[in-house]
C-alpha cells in the first residue's frame, strides 16, 4: 500500500534555516579574511607614516638617496593624494637637502599637480627660484600671496611680507 507523505511546512522552514545558515557561514568567513588580511599587512596610512619617519631619520644621517628610495617605493603602494602628496613633499625636502633643486622642484611639482595647497605651492617656488626658473617662482610666490589674501590661507599672514619680498626678488610687482 502506498504511503501518503502530509507536508506541514516543516521541510521548507528546514530548508530555508539551511540556506540562511549558509549564508551566515560566508559571511564569517568573509570578515575573517578581511580581518586576516589587515592584520597581516597594515593599511598604506600607517605604512606611509612609517616611511616618513624613516626617511627622516636618513636625511638627518645624510643619506638623502636611500630616504628618496624608500618614499618613492612607498608611492608606489598608496592610494589617497593626501598621502602621495606627503611623500612628494618629503622627497622635494630631500632632493632640497642635497642639494639638487631641479629635483627637488620636479617633485613638488608632481605633488602640487595633486593637491594645492599653500606648503606645497610655497615648497615648489622655493625650489624654483633656487634652480634660477625665476618665472615658475613668481607664479608659485604670487599662488602664495593669493591664497594669503584671499583668506584660503588666512593661518599663513604673516608670511606675507616675506612673500612679496620673494617676488620683488625673482622679478615680479607685489
Amino acid at each position: 500500500m502506498p504511503q501518503v507523505v502530509i507536508d506541514t511546512g516543516a521541510s521548507k522552514r528546514r530548508a530555508r534555516m539551511m540556506g540562511a545558515g549558509v549564508v551566515v557561514v560566508v559571511l564569517a568567513v568573509v570578515v575573517g579574511v578581511f580581518v586576516f588580511m589587515k592584520l597581516q599587512k597594515p593599511d598604506t596610512a600607517v605604512a606611509t607614516k612609517q616611511t616618513l619617519l624613516k626617511a627622516q631619520d636618513n636625511s638627518f644621517s645624510g643619506k638623502y638617496d636611500a630616504a628618496i628610495a624608500s618614499l618613492r617605493t612607498q608611492l608606489t603602494a598608496v592610494k589617497t593624494n593626501e598621502e602621495k602628496l606627503s611623500l612628494y613633499a618629503a622627497i622635494g625636502s630631500n632632493y632640497e637637502a642635497k642639494g639638487d633643486f631641479p629635483g627637488a622642484l620636479d617633485a613638488y611639482k608632481t605633488g602640487q599637480a595633486l593637491m594645492e595647497t599653500y606648503g606645497i605651492d610655497f615648497s615648489v617656488a622655493r625650489a624654483a627660484e633656487s634652480a634660477g626658473n625665476k618665472a615658475v617662482a613668481l607664479d608659485f610666490y604670487k599662488r602664495c600671496q593669493k591664497m594669503i589674501k584671499d583668506g584660503t590661507s588666512k593661518q599663513h599672514a604673516g608670511e606675507l611680507p616675506r612673500i612679496e619680498a620673494a617676488i620683488t626678488r625673482v622679478g615680479g610687482t607685489p
